[in-house]
């Protein structure tokens, strides 16, 4: 391969890289880390994860991501307490933010997503849904 074809190859690497956008991923359980991460990837977006919310804010300050996927309950630090530190640091406080769950009870999905989206969460996601419809709702924000 020539010089000129390498760095060709190169240039179009780094513009697709550029175009790529970056997801990060909080949840304290490392299946649906590797899911949810898996999804996202095979869907074209450049996946970061984190196990727990400090390092989550510790991705988020180093990332700058595009949009981050918390999940709405953790120990130790939920993800109302980690939404609230992003929007307080002037170096995060502009990231997009999506609250998922697990919970299955429609009247408590409501309660989270108003809770969500009152506090600064763009939407709420429900986990479970299936991987096209996740890819969309991503996309849907990230296109907003």
């Amino acid at each position: 391969m020539d010089k000129q074809n390498c760095k060709s190859r190169k240039v179009f690497y780094n513009e697709y890289m550029a175009d790529q956008k970056k997801i990060l991923v909080v949840d304290d359980e490392q299946d649906m880390l590797d899911l949810y991460g898996a999804v996202l990837k095979s869907a074209d977006f450049d996946v970061t994860t984190a196990l727990n919310g400090p390092e989550g804010i510790k991705q988020a300050k180093a990332l700058h991501p595009d949009l981050v996927l918390l999940d709405f309950k953790m120990p130790d630090m939920d993800g109302i307490e980690v939404l609230g530190k992003l929007k307080e640091d002037p170096a995060t406080k502009d990231v997009r933010i999506v609250f998922f769950s697990a919970f299955g009870d429609r009247s408590v999905n409501l309660i989270d997503e108003q809770a969500a989206k009152e506090i600064g969460a763009l939407a709420f996601i429900q986990k479970g849904i299936g991987n096209d419809e996740l890819v969309q709702k991503i996309k849907q924000i990230l296109a907003s």
